[in-house]
């Protein structure tokens, strides 16, 4: 939410010489008054106390009595009166403040519920209420999957919003949060798979945004039993890159256009069987795929170890029975 309004280029004094004997005074409940040359508050409503003050002394000369509040909140809200008078004139002007608290953030994840999968899209602290779109691609039958849609204000008047789809595999769900006013769109996506590949056979882990994206950072983390790590970052903007994982690179060069896929050399069973995590983050954006990948052994090495393993219980037994 702003810290500071201006209620300006409203109220002007007619003959700005004359303010001796000139009086302004905002009012929605005794705002802020200003006569005498000075300001006079003793009546000032306690809702503003501290926080209301008129623009620079050579302004006020001008006649320019625009008045600055600090610290706004929804109550502050509302439709305010400018009445000045002096020698020659009185005049009232009338002026409506909106307030907006601009969308943060906005979260899109899956939970379990009762048992089954959601995918929830929420954003927090908002002012007014936002529009909140949450739909799939490809786009699902419309009785499969309807989304649930929530606005809940807290004692301040900030609402809280929240719209949830059943999760179905293979799909991309996507969700756009408007502002009331239409001055903001924030966008995010959220994709999860599954990929099976075999030792050291080279393989590709998607990660394409919905949208074409510039000036944008990705992140490809690795999980393993809990553990999670970074293994690839990039800057669009820098064009600069780090790997910790030497067998992996980027598909497209640059990862133009928001196309973060990365490709695995020669991946072993043990070490590159996990959750890879790929984000992609740009102004107001942001895009999310999970890939459980499963890498096996080739064949011939399947049935090798297995053999190894009969053989290595065959010795064991042997030296038991001698």
């Amino acid at each position: 939410m702003s810290p500071v309004s201006i209620l300006r280029n409203v109220c002007y004094l007619v003959h700005p010489p004359t303010l001796i004997s000139s009086t302004g005074i905002w009012i929605k409940k005794t705002v802020h008054s200003f006569y005498h040359s000075k300001d006079q508050l003793g009546h000032q409503h306690k809702d503003y106390k501290g926080r209301t003050s008129l623009l620079s002394e050579s302004e006020i000369k001008n006649g320019n009595i625009s008045l600055l509040i600090r610290n706004i909140s929804l109550q502050d809200e509302g439709r305010y009166k400018c009445y000045t008078t002096d020698a020659k004139k009185n005049d009232e002007k009338y002026v409506v403040m909106s307030v907006n608290a601009p969308v943060q953030s906005v979260s899109l994840e899956t939970t379990r519920l009762s048992g089954s999968e959601e995918v929830i899209c929420s954003s927090r602290d908002v002012y007014p209420a936002p529009r909140v779109n949450l739909f799939t691609e490809p786009a699902s039958l419309p009785d499969s999957l309807q989304p649930l849609t929530r606005k809940t204000a807290d004692k301040q008047g900030l609402y809280s919003v929240e719209s949830k789809l059943k999760k179905l595999k293979d799909l991309t769900y996507i969700c756009l949060v408007q502002s009331f006013y239409r001055s903001q769109t924030w966008r995010a996506s959220l994709q999860q798979k599954e990929i099976f590949s075999v030792e050291g056979q080279n393989f590709i882990i998607p990660c394409v945004a919905p949208w074409n994206l510039q000036d944008f950072t990705l992140t490809w983390s690795f999980t393993k039993e809990h553990k999670s790590s970074t293994i690839y970052t990039y800057d669009s903007l820098t064009q600069r890159s780090s790997s910790v994982w030497k067998k992996v690179r980027l598909v497209t060069p640059r990862g133009r256009g928001g196309d973060g896929s990365l490709q695995l050399h020669n991946p072993l069973s043990l070490e590159h069987t996990g959750t890879y995590t790929c984000i992609l983050s740009a102004h107001q954006t942001k895009h999310e795929v999970h890939t459980r990948v499963n890498i096996t052994l080739k064949p011939g090495e399947s049935i090798n170890v297995m053999l190894g393993f009969l053989i290595e219980v065959s010795v064991i037994l042997s030296s038991i029975t001698f």
